[in-house]
């Protein structure tokens, strides 16, 4: 794993539609307006047709309308002058150009500007350079910076050079123009392009979906991809695992880079500016709330209202049909929000005024109550008052408990605030509450099965003080014992665990007293138990009542696994190098993941899956069939077989570690890897019988793996007995992969889920006898003959 990564040149990316209505527009004279938002590539898309005009043959004139000069030089002459001045050698022969250089040099003084009649011999003057300057293309960027740039575009379109001229929105060039083209987002496609390109290597799948969703509609703005990447590399977030750009802490948002338009425009706004965004991103918040804003902060309505009509104009906030307002981007929102409390300390504000009894709005008072939390002083009836009002989250059932009165009412809320945690999957939410839940409120069992599940989805081991609070001297709760033995376990020293003990820990938060009886997928449970992936486990103990974590190492590995399962292996990768950059990760679980990833690297023919391998050491592997088979994959059977008997029968493979490898092999239904980790689990178990006995019956080969020799020895004639098992759609995605679509082109084309467009094909893969698009494409199945193995 590498962890530094350098700066790359970025490019334009996309426009092409922009360039070729720049080119379609021929030799024609006249005034063509590129226009954008900040951020856009107006730059970009001028230099890239300045070069294809210079290719032609054809002399382009660069006037940067953003270049300093004189403030009283209105018609921006010292700028177009210096720009002759930089090329003048490559001009060649212009005659009286000099001549008509000077003149318009002495014409251009501070009292020239102050008469009509200056200004006038001043424009004239201009005009005359660019007759001798000849056909040319005169290229403006910035052309908006200029103070009034239509009389330097107007005298060299009338002198009969083509003009482009870039500016922002809101400008009036578009009215003077022959032609007016607008610069919108890069579509998906070219945005991601552009991260690529920025990033300087191919993007782990997280971040690309994380700047997707943090940034939003400016995800298709490239200036803002191009320096958000760059700040996350100054911030040392953007890191190289196996040869992807990824992102370190991908639980933290993505914020906006200093400098960018939106935080400029942010700023000029002032602390009312902070104050509106904080609220906007925080709750449903209205136009009509603004006068509430002002009063609880002691600004006026007018100051408070010119900051969000402004806001509003820049686009940092947007607003509905109903009057709310919402932040633009989650990436603003994360620039700005600053300590949650600050946003507390607002809500308090606000719901103190409407307390005082001026205004009349339980629905306001109540959503900033809820929002307020513990930044209220206590109050039972308030909580009475806004229960029924309240938007129904998790801070409104936070804010219940927080003012309940003492005793059985505050207990019943603090029960019922924790199953909503677990239910929401809001685990981060669910550690502090348990640290600050006061003793005596939960029951011990249920405060001890919240805190230990806390700690497994968020990987950091139970508080000191919980733990106190929990065994209060006696003795340790079944669901501490196990957090405590499976923290052990992913230090290094594994233990086998058993679905009972998973039920018997964590069975007061279920909702019903009677635990569930797991008959249908119980051999899957157990394959997960043995493989610590503990979230399908949890599932089928909690029911309903569980929501599985969407963040944390136990997220990312449990990712890792049905990724593989599934055929996503892009998701899967994603999840396993997450877990590279997770100091909180399982030591076994990140060892099964890195074999794993090995193995689908090299399904893939990806380089790095060596790398991936020699990462999971053999003297110290809790997995050894799984490491031997994917060594087999990558280095040789017969050295593969050696490293597996040394393993088996070595000291570092204990009894539970030859076991789960079997386990996990059993479940592959590979008969030749079973025989090999029948081999393992004989040598160290204590009676190797009947391992042994199993290890060395014939392997028979699987239903995929006859069809995989049938198709390498096949004539290259359509086997009529597999086609027609084909469905229409298994057909329709086999001639779309033979056509080089992605998962994401052949779900719009199909009308399906990406991820059903995955099963589908790892059945089709199955039915080929192959593990690669490239193999589905050559197989029997797509009517030829494959042509080279899986």
């Amino acid at each position: 794993m590498s962890i530094g990564m350098g700066r790359h040149r970025v490019g334009l990316v996309g426009r092409r539609a922009e360039l070729a209505a720049l080119a379609s527009a021929g030799d024609d004279r006249g005034l063509i307006v590129l226009r954008g938002r900040s951020g856009d590539g107006r730059t970009a898309v001028l230099a890239r047709a300045g070069a294809e005009f210079s290719r032609r043959g054809v002399f382009v004139l660069g006037v940067p309308g953003a270049a300093p000069g004189p403030a009283w030089d209105r018609f921006g002459v010292h700028i177009v002058l210096d720009a002759i001045r930089e090329r003048f050698e490559d001009l060649g022969d212009r005659p009286r150009l000099i001549e008509a250089i000077d003149a318009l040099s002495q014409l251009c003084t501070e009292q020239a500007y102050e008469s009509a009649r200056g200004r006038a011999r001043l424009a004239t003057a201009l005009g005359t350079v660019f007759r001798r300057l000849g056909a040319i293309v005169v290229l403006v960027d910035d052309a908006d910076r200029i103070a009034q740039p239509v009389i330097g575009l107007a005298a060299a379109r009338h002198a009969g050079c083509r003009v482009i001229a870039a500016c922002a929105e809101g400008t009036d060039l578009g009215e003077r123009a022959d032609l007016e083209i607008k610069l919108g987002a890069l579509s998906e496609k070219d945005s991601d392009s552009l991260l690529r390109q920025s990033a300087g290597l191919p993007v782990d799948d997280a971040l690309r979906q994380a700047m997707r969703n943090d940034l939003g509609a400016l995800y298709g703005n490239p200036g803002t991809i191009v320096s958000t990447v760059a700040d996350l590399r100054r911030r040392d977030r953007l890191v190289t695992v196996h040869g992807h750009a990824c992102l370190r802490d991908p639980e933290e948002p993505i914020a906006l880079p200093p400098g960018h338009r939106l935080l400029v425009e942010l700023d000029a706004c002032g602390p009312a500016g902070q104050d509106l965004v904080r609220l906007a991103g925080d709750i449903p918040f209205g136009v009509d709330e603004i006068p509430l804003l002002a009063v609880a902060t002691g600004r006026s309505t007018a100051e408070c209202g010119r900051a969000a009509d402004r806001l509003v104009r820049a686009g940092v906030l947007d607003v509905d049909a109903d009057g709310r307002f919402s932040v633009h981007c989650p990436a603003l929102g994360a620039a700005v929000s600053g300590h949650p409390s600050a946003t507390r300390r607002l809500h308090r504000a606000i719901a103190g005024h409407l307390l005082g009894g001026a205004e009349e709005r339980p629905y306001a008072l109540a959503r900033h109550f809820a929002a307020a939390g513990s930044a209220l002083p206590r109050e039972p009836e308030l909580a009475e008052r806004c229960r029924d009002r309240a938007p129904d989250t998790s801070a409104r059932w936070y804010a219940a408990w927080w003012h309940a009165e003492d005793g059985e009412r505050r207990s019943r809320a603090a029960v019922e605030l924790v199953r909503r945690y677990v239910r929401t999957a809001d685990y981060a939410r669910l550690a502090r509450f348990v640290a600050e839940v006061p003793a005596g409120e939960l029951d011990p069992a249920d405060l001890a099965a919240a805190a230990a599940l806390a700690a497994l989805c968020s990987g950091r081991p139970v508080a000191g003080s919980v733990r106190a609070a929990v065994t209060a001297g006696g003795p340790v709760p079944a669901a501490i014992e196990f957090c405590d033995r499976w923290f052990a376990g992913a230090a290094g020293r594994p233990e086998e665990f058993t679905v009972g003990e998973v039920e018997a820990a964590f069975a007061p938060l279920r909702r019903s007293p009677v635990l569930p009886t797991i008959e249908r997928g119980a051999r899957d449970i157990e394959h997960a138990l043995a493989l610590r992936d503990l979230v399908p486990v949890l599932a089928s103990v909690l029911g309903a009542d569980f929501g599985p974590p969407i963040d944390g190492p136990l997220a990312a590995y449990h990712e890792v696994l049905t990724g593989y399962a599934d055929g996503d292996w892009t998701a899967a990768l994603s999840a396993a190098r997450e877990l590279e950059l997770d100091p909180r990760a399982d030591v076994l679980a990140r060892q099964s993941a890195r074999l794993h990833a090995a193995e689908m690297c090299w399904w893939r023919e990806d380089k790095h899956a060596m790398a991936w391998l020699e990462s999971v050491p053999v003297e110290d592997c809790a997995f050894p069939a799984l490491r031997a088979r994917v060594d087999r994959y990558l280095t040789g059977a017969a050295r593969a077989g050696q490293r597996v008997h040394r393993g088996g029968h070595g000291t570092s493979c204990s009894r539970s570690r030859a076991r789960t490898s079997e386990r996990l092999v059993r479940r592959s239904g590979n008969q030749v890897e079973l025989s090999l980790a029948g081999q393992v689990a004989g040598g160290a178990d204590a009676e190797p019988a009947l391992w042994l006995t199993e290890a060395a019956e014939p392997a028979q080969p699987t239903g995929a793996a006859r069809r995989a020799k049938r198709s390498r020895q096949g004539s290259g004639r359509v086997v009529p007995d597999q086609r027609e098992d084909l469905s229409e759609t298994e057909s329709r995605i086999i001639e779309l992969i033979r056509l080089g679509w992605t998962n994401r082109q052949i779900a719009l084309a199909v009308r399906m889920s990406e991820k059903t467009v995955a099963k589908h094909l790892t059945r089709l893969f199955a039915k080929a006898g192959c593990r690669t698009r490239h193999g589905l494409a050559t197989s029997e199945l797509a009517g030829r003959p494959q042509a080279r193995g899986a």
